[in-house]
This record gives structure tokens, C-alpha cells and sequence, in this order.
């Protein structure tokens, strides 16, 4: 793993999940950044706020693909729209879930989404992302 200091947005509507999420981030990654939002339309309010400050956009976002308000699908639908292309190619979007449904990982792949973890997120797993 290189030793550069990621920036992460957490998308998840479960706060115990981002809590864990969280801890096990800072237990494997000294991140620069940790943004958190609670949904899909909250991660993206924050994406375009942090654009608008000039601040550095997230290398990694952690999405959850089943969530009220704005699902992940949806949320990675109007990001790809709202942000620029080279912003989007620098970012790594991981779609988390519980589903094991192959229709769940069939719309992601279709959607363009190249990285679909089960959850929970393990250190394993994080470790593999961040690399």
C-alpha cells in the first residue's frame, strides 16, 4: 500500500456502520480527510460543497447501495453528471452492501461501478481498496 494520505466520503445511512466504518479506516489508513453523509443526495450536496471551497476532492467513496432518500445506484448515476470527467477517473467508488443478489451486482456492473464489496467492510477488504 502506498503511503499516500487518502481523502474518503463514507455513504451510508446506517450511523453504527459508519461508526465501524470509521474505526476501522483510521485502525488501517491514516486518511487525510473523513467525510461521512448519511445518503446518496447528502454525498452529493458535500461533494459540490467541497468543490465549491476549493477543497480536495475524495480519492475513495464508500457507498451503500441500499439506502433511503438517494440509493448508491442513483447516487453514482448523478455524479458521474455532476462532476467532471477527470474527477470522476481519479476517484475510486466502492459500492458496499449486504445483498447477495446477482441482479444487485449485475445493475452495478452495468451502471459502470467496478467495485462491489459485500459487507461488512473487514480490514482486508480495506486494504485492498486503498492499495
Amino acid at each position: 500500500m502506498d503511503k499516500q494520505l487518502h481523502n474518503i466520503l463514507l455513504v451510508d445511512d446506517n450511523r453504527t456502520t459508519i461508526s465501524l466504518n470509521k474505526l476501522l479506516i483510521a485502525k488501517v489508513d491514516n486518511a487525510a480527510a473523513l467525510h461521512t453523509a448519511p445518503d446518496g443526495k447528502a454525498a452529493l450536496d458535500l461533494l459540490q460543497k467541497l468543490v465549491q471551497e476549493g477543497t480536495r476532492f475524495p480519492d475513495i467513496i464508500l457507498v451503500d447501495l441500499k439506502m433511503p432518500v438517494m440509493d448508491g445506484i442513483e447516487f453514482y448515476r448523478n455524479y458521474k453528471q455532476l462532476f467532471t470527467t477527470e474527477q470522476v477517473a481519479n476517484t475510486k467508488v466502492v459500492m458496499l452492501t449486504t445483498s447477495l443478489a446477482p441482479s444487485d451486482f449485475k445493475l452495478a456492473k452495468d451502471e459502470g461501478i467496478e467495485y462491489f464489496l459485500n459487507k461488512p467492510l473487514t480490514t482486508n477488504k480495506l486494504k485492498e481498496i486503498l492499495s
